[in-house]
């Protein structure tokens, strides 16, 4: 039995919006470690920033939230890539 496009669509759409809704979090958790030492996620990921004051547990946990954040984002655009070829 297949399944109607219009169901896939709707199925796709709600994933998408699952992937934003992560997303959105993580930046949110990303921007109060970035607050709290006073510098950027590129910087801390190059070490361009004073990133030996960063606690273990904040580096680590920021260093989870980049991973998160990517593997999130690339779920999104594999989502929306789907969706886009359903609507051809």
């Amino acid at each position: 039995m297949t399944m109607h496009t219009d169901e896939y669509e709707i199925s796709l759409s709600r994933e998408i919006d699952v992937c934003k809704g992560r997303i959105k979090a993580i930046k949110k958790d990303i921007l109060k470690i970035e607050k709290k030492y006073g510098f950027d996620t590129g910087s801390f990921q190059n070490n361009k920033s004073d990133s030996d004051n960063v606690s273990e547990s904040d580096a680590n946990n920021w260093t989870e939230c980049i991973e998160l954040l990517n593997t999130w984002e690339l779920k999104q655009r594999e989502f929306e890539a789907l969706f886009n070829r359903m609507k051809k």
